[in-house]
């Protein structure tokens, strides 16, 4: 994507409708609430095979339900995100340039457009990018910056963004390395990412919501669901991310990298019985959470 193209962005909310710049003439995109049935009708399509088919969860009807509600949850990580870790709202004083890798069905990049960010994400799912789009246009919020494509190769220029954000994604890449330095490469000097991951040193799965020993490796995870009675072939499509392994590549980068610490995480039901309870105190004792939290900043030109 061209810096031209790459210009188009999301500006500041004005009444019902939301004002925006792009290309430098201003315009005004207005809230089209009779979508809402083909947006919900959307969200079903690509949640109900996930849940049901490819995870087998028993209340997969109750998470798809869930994902009608998804921006006002995310709102509530962002809010706790901002208040714990960056430390400031990420916004329309600063008319920010903000970047989402893994933008799923677009509630990140709805929270930073109706924060007034000139927005854009990228989104490997093209039936994600289509129910993004759809929903963007039910909340008249310009989707014009809401692409396919994947981490590892952003479409981007060098150092374009102000921000990038990135929540619990990298252990759907192909290559974590490699997202780590495409989302280094689009920062500018001195901006900064916020990166939220699943360590997968846990006796939690968080994409099956069952508890299992993640912690002891990939083959015991499938044995495991398998005993449970579900299809493992899901954990195959995942990298099993942990802190330590996130820190020693972003120490190969230009950034100052820093683990945040705070109790909010991820909500997980308590374990039962004497094994899984053991196993709680130890990811407890030895400070594993179930995600981890960085802030990194890009290091300023020399």
């Amino acid at each position: 994507m061209s810096a031209l193209s790459a210009s188009k962005g999301v500006g500041e909310l004005a009444g019902p409708s939301l004002r925006l710049s792009v290309g430098g003439d201003e315009g005004v995109l207005r809230a089209r609430p009779e979508l809402a049935g083909r947006v919900r009708e959307a969200l079903e399509a690509y949640y109900t095979p996930i849940y049901r088919d490819m995870l087998g969860l028993p209340d997969w009807k109750a998470h798809v339900e869930k994902r009608h509600h998804e921006d006002a949850n995310f709102e509530a990580i962002l809010d706790k995100a901002e208040r714990h870790v960056i430390g400031r709202r990420v916004g329309p004083e600063r008319d920010s340039r903000v970047l989402v890798v893994g933008g799923g069905t677009g509630a990140d990049f709805n929270a930073f457009a109706l924060r007034g960010c000139r927005v854009f994400a990228v989104e490997p799912s093209k039936q994600a990018v289509g129910a993004a789009r759809l929903k963007a246009a039910m909340l008249g919020i310009d989707a014009s910056g809401f692409v396919e494509g994947v981490g590892e190769r952003l479409p981007f220029e060098d150092g374009y963004f102000d921000f990038v954000w990135t929540w619990t994604v990298l252990e759907h890449v192909q290559d974590v390395e490699m997202c780590l330095r495409e989302i280094s490469r689009v920062l500018r000097p001195g901006g900064e990412a916020y990166i939220g991951t699943v360590d997968y040193r846990q006796h939690y799965e968080p994409h099956y919501k069952t508890h299992v020993p993640c912690y002891l490796g990939k083959a015991a995870t499938r044995l495991a669901l398998r005993l449970k009675g579900r299809d493992p072939a899901f954990i195959d499509t995942l990298r099993f991310t942990n802190h330590k392994q996130v820190g020693r590549k972003l120490r190969l980068l230009p950034v100052v990298a820093m683990r945040a610490q705070y109790p909010w995480s991820v909500v997980m039901p308590r374990p039962t019985g004497v094994g899984q309870k053991v196993v709680r105190w130890i990811t407890d004792t030895f400070d594993i959470p179930a995600v981890q939290h960085w802030l990194v900043r890009k290091l300023p030109l020399a």
